[in-house]
């Protein structure tokens, strides 16, 4: 929810709607539209803080547009967007929403589906009335809590149990276009005139030359007739600096007209959502905010939010142009935590201008005196020196409460038996437009409407045109970036970026990171730690460039390498396991070199690497645990790593498909790499898995895997299995004819599969498994013997964010192995 709350605050998105008391008159409307179009009607009032703008100098102007018809472009469009267009009278409107927050612990982990919410609601608006909306579907799934008491999983079984939406969750269908509404945000809101740095800086409003520059791109001619042609421009907008409140993007606009007609944008640097909390925060909560313990300080941060792109589309009807489709794609990361989110909406017009004499005055919901006493009590306030409410005060509060919902349920009681629907009056957009909200009283209809897609888990492709919003994303390149201007050098230690870690190989080992965001889309970064064990220290220093979705990279290092191809032994969790119970499944070697990649944002789904590297062993260190003492005997030896360097390329491919938990789900984990140096070899692997439910609350999973080298390869890339990743109930580097891994032990060939038969909900799931995997010598790939083989059961929570196996080794080893671990398959 961290998110969506930074998104509200970023977009500003006044979606909260204010009760109507009384009619309203259409010249106040007006007025206030007027009000909130100039900039100020929200500034001045108690407790809000003035606008903040910086003055556009003559230099400002001088270098804001690369070409005299970019400031022509920019001024027709920062008229157009104030000008309330007079031309729309009335519109007849569908519209569909669909908010998509995700949830997962690792940066790399499968795509995990906590909540998606759907609406859609039949619109009409007329200038001379308002918006009378009729609310035609709404359903939520909170799959990572499907099981659980009151929570509804599958949206298509309804004695599965639903969760219900609430009155205000229901409110959430989108307006498609009122007056004074800015174009260019998704998710609505009045345009204001002049800038204001508390906020998002507009591009187009008044003032934007001092934080923008502008420049023209393509353009493209439309047809519509002999007689009639659309010119549309793109106006490329980049920010002078890197800053969370800046944009980057590319917008298209009706060249005669100024109206915007497309637009894809993006933040032109992360937000950190701490920082920003304290620059708009008074001087007390500052104050409490400081107060946060240096030690705690790891645990909860970095934490950051990134807009990654928002799309927003507009389609021409009866001549006007009218927004068709806008979404926002965004995640944001809390420590350990990731949330990804995604905000799609879509319009169709049945008419546009079309008078409908059906529509009527919106009128004033009843007042009743439990209202009035309940606003007289929201004006209670607690002793000004105490700052504590009286228990009598407590008491009556509530006293008014309840009697206005005995009140509010009397009434809607009534006007459902009556005509099968509620209906409520509000203002929305800061009291500038009435909207008379109609809602079924039998929610069920909501649920099960044919105005919703099939399924709310559908991809959403013939929804809202995900690939032409791809085309469009593309735009968003590596070019397309905000100016060079240094910010200040920030130090970080963050838990979640590995700050600190144990392993058997350095010790217990600590670090930090120097970061710079330098502008133009770089940052440089330099590392420095020291590992306990080896008593030594490992650096790296390194510049990146990133357009949020694409980032290269070039970086010179001294690091600990790991040959395992599953999981992450050097992050903090792994270290947990480590020096608690000796569970080290890492086999580590030391690398000095150089590297340039290139990886996706932000799942990092594909990435590459090229690099050229001297590699060498590193001993064990240590072998103590809390529970083992100082020589435990779990600690499996290191690899024995082939010494010399080797220049070399490498890639990984990962992808997830299937959101629902009660339907298809699978992913592919495809590996390459090849060297030349001192040796040469070529490798690459592949793992599948599928799960699928088979009957009631009973599903399975199945992984397979293999992957063979070409080569001499080198003990410190093959592959070993054994441990929670692979064959569980072994020890990691198992071999059959030899047990535990000694010396160089290892396989240039695998093959691995892990089955498991569960019972229950994602909310929390038992399962039954047996693994059972081989890696050896490639040549014995038809004759591999007796495989390592695994068994036991798992116990799995929120859709496997969570999950404890009890695994027993059948063989070659005998042994019980007990693992904690997040970020699970199934």
């Amino acid at each position: 929810m961290l998110l969506i709350a930074a998104l509200a605050f970023t977009l500003q998105d006044p979606h909260k709607p204010a009760r109507v008391d009384t009619l309203v008159p259409r010249d106040v409307v007006a007025a206030l539209a007027a009000d909130s179009a100039s900039g100020d009607s929200t500034r001045g009032k108690r407790g809000r803080r003035p606008a903040k703008r910086a003055t556009v100098t003559d230099a400002h102007l001088r270098s804001a547009f690369s070409d005299a018809p970019a400031r022509e472009l920019l001024l027709r469009a920062r008229d157009a967007r104030m000008r309330n267009d007079s031309s729309i009278r009335s519109y007849d409107a569908s519209a569909y929403q669909r908010l998509s927050v995700g949830m997962g612990f690792k940066q790399i982990g499968r795509d995990r589906l906590m909540l998606r919410v759907e609406n859609s609601a039949h619109i009409k608006w007329d200038r001379k009335v308002g918006v009378q909306m009729e609310l035609t579907g709404a359903r939520t799934v909170m799959p990572m809590l499907s099981g659980l008491p009151g929570m509804g999983g599958n949206s298509t079984d309804a004695e599965d149990g639903r969760r219900e939406m609430s009155e205000g969750m229901q409110e959430m269908a989108p307006i498609p276009w009122y007056p004074g509404k800015d174009a260019l945000w998704a998710g609505g809101g009045l345009a204001k005139a002049q800038v204001d740095e508390g906020e998002i800086i507009h591009p187009l409003a008044s003032g934007s030359e001092a934080y923008y520059r502008y420049e023209t791109g393509d353009s493209i001619m439309i047809s519509l007739s002999p007689d009639r042609r659309i010119r549309l421009r793109e106006l490329k907008i980049t920010a002078r600096e890197p800053r969370w409140n800046l944009i980057v993007g590319s917008f298209w606009f009706d060249v005669e007209t100024g109206q915007l007609v497309r637009a894809v944008y993006r933040l032109s640097t992360q937000m950190d959502i701490w920082k920003v909390a304290k620059e708009q925060a008074d001087s007390s909560d500052t104050k409490d905010m400081d107060e946060i313990p240096t030690l705690v300080k790891p645990l909860i941060f970095p934490m950051i939010a990134e807009i990654q792109a928002i799309t927003v589309e507009y389609g021409l009807f009866n001549g006007v142009w009218m927004p068709r489709v806008q979404a926002i794609e965004a995640f944001a990361r809390v420590s350990f935590m990731r949330v990804p989110v995604k905000m799609e909406e879509r319009y169709k017009y049945a008419s546009v201008n079309v008078v409908d004499p059906s529509m009527r005055p919106i009128v004033r919901a009843a007042r009743s005196k439990p209202d009035a006493a309940k606003d007289s009590a929201s004006r209670v306030k607690p002793d000004s020196a105490s700052r504590v409410m009286t228990d009598s005060a407590r008491a009556e509060r509530r006293r008014v409460r309840e009697a206005a919902a005995k009140v509010d349920a009397a009434r809607r009681k009534s006007e459902c038996d009556a005509t099968g629907f509620t209906t409520h009056t509000a203002l929305r957009y800061q009291g500038t437009l009435p909207v008379a909200v109609r809602v079924p009283c039998d929610t069920m209809k909501l649920v099960a409407s044919s105005e919703l897609p099939p399924s709310i888990y559908d991809a959403g492709e013939e929804l809202f045109g995900v690939s032409e919003r791809e085309e469009l994303v593309k735009a968003l390149g590596l070019g397309l970036q905000p100016g060079w201007a240094p910010r200040k050098v920030e130090l970080h230690y963050d838990l979640a970026q590995g700050a600190l870690r144990y392993n058997r190989a350095e010790g217990l080992s600590g670090g930090a990171e120097a970061r710079q965001t330098l502008g133009g889309g770089y940052t440089w970064r330099g590392q420095a730690r020291y590992n306990t064990g080896e008593a030594t220290v490992l650096a790296e220093l390194g510049v990146e460039r990133t357009s949020g979705r694409r980032t290269i990279g070039l970086n010179a290092y001294k690091r600990t390498a790991v040959a395992s191809d599953w999981g992450n032994p050097l992050n903090f969790g792994a270290s947990l396991a480590s020096v608690l119970y000796a569970h080290d499944e890492g086999f580590y070697f030391r690398t000095l070199g150089a590297e340039f990649t290139w990886r996706t944002e932000p799942k990092r789904d594909i990435e590459l690497r090229a690099f050229f590297e001297q590699q060498s062993s590193i001993p064990v260190t240590t072998r103590w645990s809390l529970f083992g003492g100082a020589n435990d005997v779990r600690f499996v030896p290191n690899v024995v790593a082939r010494e010399g360097t080797v220049g070399g390329v490498e890639m990984r491919l990962r992808r997830d498909w299937g959101l629902d938990p009660f339907g298809w789900r699978g992913g592919v984990d495809l590996r390459g790499e090849g060297a030349l140096g001192d040796w040469r070899y070529g490798r690459g692997a592949l793992d599948v898995n599928v799960t699928h439910p088979i009957a009631g609350r009973v599903s399975a999973s199945l992984t397979a895997g293999g992957g063979w080298s070409l080569g001499a390869l080198p003990p410190q890339r093959h592959w070993y299995l054994g441990g929670l990743q692979t064959v569980r109930g072994e020890s990691p580097g198992t071999s059959p004819d030899r047990g535990a891994i000694a010396g160089s032990m290892g396989g240039t060939a695998y093959w691995l599969t892990r089955t498991e038969l569960g019972w229950g909900a994602p909310a929390w799931r038992a399962a039954v498994f047996f693994d059972a995997g081989w890696a050896g010598d490639k040549a014995m790939w038809r004759d591999p013997g007796r495989p390592l083989t695994g068994t036991g059961i798992g116990f799995s929570a929120l859709d496997g964010l969570f999950r404890l196996d009890i695994a027993r080794g059948l063989s070659p080893v005998q042994q019980w192995r007990t693992d904690f671990s997040v970020e699970a398959r199934f």
